[in-house]
């Protein structure tokens, strides 16, 4: 007999998250790096780490990255910060989603070297707690 099982992670915090950040900025995506001229948004899974477990029910928080590439022929550092701002603000505004997440929290990190030459790349760190049922 093979498990039944919920897809947290993906159906309950990256999908609803992409719907609201794709509502706002072009390009977003998840998975691995994608070259897309001018500006995306990519998400990717880190770790999850449970805060408290039962017999019925678990606290866990799941850690993703959001970056943000803009071509660098195309930024002064303006516009990337323009974007990291309005991209902050967004997360703030969603901070809970219903029964999706509780207290997201994020850090950024700003010049990220990697990847790719002539992009600019700022990452978002982000924390989503996730209250689950059995």
């Amino acid at each position: 007999m093979s498990i039944t099982y919920d897809n947290i992670l993906y159906d309950e915090i990256l999908n609803p998250l992409l719907l609201i950040i794709a509502a706002e900025f072009p390009n977003v995506y998840i998975g691995k790096y994608k070259s897309i001229k001018g500006e995306s948004l990519r998400m990717f899974p880190v770790r999850s780490e449970q805060i408290q477990g039962g017999a019925r029910s678990e606290v866990r928080d799941y850690y993703f990255n959001i970056r943000i590439y803009v071509d660098a022929e195309d930024t002064d550092g303006k516009f990337m910060a323009k974007e990291v701002d309005r991209l902050n603000k967004l997360l703030k505004d969603n901070i809970i989603n219903g029964t999706n997440w509780a207290d997201l929290t994020v850090d950024i990190n700003y010049e990220i070297e990697e990847e790719e030459p002539n992009v600019a790349i700022t990452e978002f760190g982000v924390i989503a707690r996730n209250y689950y049922i059995f």
